[in-house]
């Protein structure tokens, strides 16, 4: 499956000029936005001010994963084992990147301390999956209030790496949702990552300063309502 968010023009406040940034790199309104694009989320500058950057949809994979995809594509190389430079190899390979992160895992626990959170406006959240050729819309929903919601995120600034093979290394921003559910690899038990949706302006907070004993407590699923 792949996930998507939408945005809606009419959604955005003067208080953060989301819509602005957002046009600004070549989203339309109700565009779908998915992976490795970009999209604004809203984060606490180190000075503690409140602000929108826009930053590219997919946390970095974890290192180990990196590298035993790096070893498998390793096997595939031409040149033998003597002759390859594994860390260079490496370090040239494309990390797909993460778009949901497990906040039950341990690798990402520093990532969930208060200055790697952000949130992640939207106006819509869904799913796309092929079916029999097709890609085919399985799940559109929206804020229950209507309007503008909120995701809880995480977020890397200057991440150094290569996601396209044919572009190379980059600088770039990048944001990942947190889910609630664990990941499961096996595709035959995997079941669709729902992000945490938070309520109200109170939750916002909660999660952009709170300590994790307390943020943990938004972890919990909330029913999304069909989108019109």
């Amino acid at each position: 499956m792949v996930p998507f968010l939408r945005l809606s023009e009419t959604d955005f406040s003067a208080a953060f000029p989301v819509w602005d940034l957002a046009a600004n790199c070549g989203v339309r309104r109700n565009d779908m936005i998915t992976a490795d694009a970009s999209a604004p989320i809203i984060r606490t500058h180190p000075d503690g001010a409140r602000e929108v950057i826009l930053a590219r949809w997919g946390m970095p994979s974890p290192g180990r994963d990196v590298r035993a995809k790096a070893v498998q594509r390793a096997y595939h190389d031409a040149r033998s084992w003597s002759e390859l430079d594994f860390e260079a190899f490496a370090a040239r390979q494309p990390d797909g990147g993460t778009p949901f992160i497990d906040a039950s895992a341990q690798v990402w626990r520093p990532t969930l301390e208060p200055q790697g959170r952000c949130v992640v406006p939207f106006s819509s959240f869904g799913r796309l999956q092929d079916a029999d050729g097709s890609t085919q819309l399985v799940e559109d929903c929206a804020p229950a209030h209507g309007g503008l919601g909120y995701l809880a995120g995480v977020h890397e600034i200057g991440w150094r790496g290569v996601r396209k093979s044919e572009i190379g290394p980059e600088t770039i921003d990048l944001f990942g949702l947190v889910s609630v559910e664990r990941i499961v690899q096996s595709e035959r038990h995997r079941r669709p990552l729902t992000p945490i949706i938070l309520a109200d302006d109170a939750e916002v907070e909660t999660w952009l300063r709170a300590p994790w004993r307390q943020a943990k407590s938004l972890r919990r699923i909330r029913r999304l309502e069909p989108a019109d």
